[in-house]
C-alpha cells in the first residue's frame, strides 16, 4: 500500500526553511508554459491582445496594476494611484479595477487615454506578454507565485493581511 502524496504551490526560497514529510512535494508553479499563456490570451481577450502588441510596436512599457478584490479604497488613494500611473511617459497602464472604484475616483481611469480598465483580466496569461515590465500588485500569494513565473519586476502595494 502506498502512501497519499500532497502537493503544493509553492518555491524553495519563498517560505522559510522546514521539515517536511516525504509525502509533500513542492511543484512550483502551476502555470503552462509562456507561448501556451499567449496562444490563451488570444482566445480570451483578442482586443487586449492587440492593444499590447500595439504597445509594443509603439516601444511604449506596460504595467499590470492589480490589487485584489478586498481592498477597500479611499478616493484620496485612488487619485493619486491614478493620477501617479498617468503620469509615466511612454507607459501604458492595464488595471484590473471594479467599476464603482472607477466611478469613485475624480477622473474615471477608463477614459485616461493609454489606460486598459477592466473589472476582471486574465492576468496570468497577460502577465506572459512580453510587453509587461511591472507588475503593481497587493502582495497575495496567488499574484506572488504568477509573477515570479512570469518574471516580471513588482512593485508591492500590501494592504491589511498581505
Amino acid at each position: 500500500m502506498t502512501g497519499r502524496v500532497c502537493c503544493f504551490n509553492s518555491f524553495w526560497g519563498l517560505e522559510r526553511a522546514q521539515c517536511i514529510p516525504p509525502n509533500f512535494k513542492l511543484v512550483g508553479s502551476l502555470n503552462k508554459p509562456q507561448n501556451a499563456l499567449i496562444e490563451r490570451l488570444i482566445e480570451k481577450d483578442k482586443v487586449l491582445y492587440d492593444w499590447l502588441e500595439e504597445a509594443q510596436t509603439l516601444k511604449m512599457d506596460v504595467v499590470l496594476v492589480s490589487i485584489g478584490t478586498i481592498c477597500r479604497f479611499q478616493k484620496w488613494s485612488l487619485d493619486a494611484l491614478h493620477e501617479g500611473l498617468k503620469a509615466l511617459k511612454n507607459t501604458r497602464v492595464i488595471w484590473s479595477l471594479k467599476d464603482n472604484l472607477c466611478e469613485m475616483a475624480s477622473n474615471d481611469p477608463r477614459k485616461t487615454k493609454d489606460f486598459w480598465v477592466g473589472s476582471w483580466l486574465p492576468q496570468v496569461e497577460v502577465l506572459a506578454h512580453p510587453a509587461i515590465k511591472l507588475a503593481i500588485i497587493h502582495c497575495g500569494w496567488g499574484s506572488v507565485l504568477e509573477i515570479i513565473d512570469a518574471g516580471v519586476p513588482t512593485l508591492n502595494f500590501p494592504h491589511f493581511g498581505d
